[in-house]
């Protein structure tokens, strides 16, 4: 679940007084209705980049006490439609891409394509116009 920042988060990690946690306390309180009824807290996340947690989070990965979830993986050439996807807001997990260096060869020499395309048009107007000045 996602929602606005919670009280408890509002006090402690952004020292926020009592006036400011009391609205967020009021602006989040159909998040935490539906975690409750999920049988779940909530509590809003802000992250710090930490070394020291990531090694945490490496160990549980390791021993399996905690799963990463990868929802869909697309190859590098289709990665317009992993963006589609994502706008969607539907995943249930990370959405990655696979790349094979034919995959990026190929993406790259599609995207190369169209700008010359475009400055070869550019330079013929602009060569129309000198031209035309004379």
């Amino acid at each position: 679940m996602a929602g606005l920042p919670d009280a408890t988060t509002a006090r402690v990690d952004l020292d926020a007084g009592p006036l400011e946690s009391a609205l967020l306390w009021a602006a989040s309180t159909a998040i935490r209705r539906r975690a409750r009824r999920a049988g779940a807290g909530y509590r809003y996340l802000f992250m710090h980049p930490s070394g020291a947690d990531l090694g945490v989070l490496a160990d549980l990965v390791d021993r399996g006490e905690l799963r990463p979830v990868a929802d869909r993986t697309y190859p590098f050439a289709d990665i317009a439609e992993a963006f589609a996807y994502l706008e969607q807001a539907r995943a249930k997990g990370k959405v990655s891409w696979s790349s094979s260096r034919t995959d990026v060869r190929r993406a790259a020499r599609r995207g190369r394509d169209r700008p010359r395309r475009c400055r070869r048009r550019w330079r013929a107007r602009g060569r129309r116009r000198r031209t035309a000045a004379r």
